[in-house]
Parts: structure tokens; C-alpha cells; sequence
């Protein structure tokens, strides 16, 4: 991340959290969990572009590093992309389970030197597009980011 913040162009995040994972875990198992998210990370690299980097964060999370130039539109086309490979079932221990993901989205123009703090934006947007229903990208938007830390009451509940 930190050598992006020296490229002469736009970069960004996707923050993957996958919709219900524990339900997996708790009726199939950690070790069907497990095999999960083997198969959710195949899925991930094989949407992303071949520039794009994916990495497991920690439990069931994910990030996407978008490193060719990446406008807006094209960051949600990613994330797009990376909700269809949801809307199959992924074939665990021979049963069809499914899970849905919930994803955030944070770009940075030329210069903006701070990969940290675009990890917490796309994580942040990432816990809007679980309040409004799951299984959807939100892009990061500092107006309405500062409007959710005012009243942080409307995702209360919601993971």
C-alpha cells in the first residue's frame, strides 16, 4: 500500500466482509469455514484485474488493492464484479452455501499519502453497505462519512 502512495495516479480499496460467515462456522464447522474462505478468495482474484492485489486481513475479511489507475466508476465496476461471484453458492464439504458480501470502497488521487487511513474509510463504508441491507458496495464519500460520525446511531446494530 505504501508504495501506491507514490504512483502518479489514483488508487484505492475495496474492504470485503463477507454477509453471515459465522452462521458457516457455527452449523458446518471452522474447518468448512476455513475451506470457505479458500474458495471466496479464489473467487476474489478472479474478478479483481490483473493488476489488483487481494489479501485476507484477518477472519472473514478482505481487501482488494486497486493499483492501475482507478476512477470511480471503474472501483465500483470491481466491486460489481466481485458481488456477482457471490450470487453463486460456493460448493463446501458437498453443500451449496451461501454467502453474500458486504463491501466498501475508498479511493485516493495522486499524492494522498496515507494507506491506513484509506483502509479505515473503505472499512467505514464497508459497515454502511451492511446497514443498508448487505450483499452491496458503498463508495467512500467524506461528506457523508462525516455525517454517519455525527450520528453514528444509524448503524448501531447493524453488523
Amino acid at each position: 500500500m505504501a508504495d501506491l502512495c507514490e504512483r502518479p495516479q489514483q488508487y484505492g480499496v475495496l474492504f470485503v466482509d463477507l454477509d453471515d460467515f459465522k452462521v458457516v462456522n457455527d452449523t458446518m464447522g471452522h474447518a468448512a469455514g476455513d475451506h470457505l474462505l479458500q474458495l471466496v478468495a479464489d473467487r476474489l482474484v478472479g474478478a479483481v484485474r490483473a493488476d489488483d492485489v487481494v489479501a485476507r486481513l484477518g477472519g472473514d475479511e478482505f481487501a482488494v488493492i486497486l493499483r492501475a489507475p482507478v476512477p470511480a466508476v471503474t472501483a465500483m465496476a470491481v466491486a460489481a464484479r466481485v458481488l456477482e461471484e457471490f450470487e453463486r453458492p460456493f460448493p463446501v464439504e458437498g453443500v451449496d452455501t451461501v454467502v453474500g458480501a458486504s463491501i466498501g470502497v475508498a479511493l485516493r488521487p495522486t499524492g494522498d499519502g496515507d494507506p491506513a487511513q484509506l483502509v479505515r474509510e473503505a472499512d467505514a463504508v464497508m459497515y454502511l453497505a451492511k446497514s443498508r441491507g448487505k450483499n452491496r458496495a458503498e463508495l467512500f464519500d467524506p461528506a457523508a462519512h462525516a455525517d454517519l460520525l455525527e450520528r453514528p446511531a444509524q448503524l448501531v446494530g447493524q453488523r
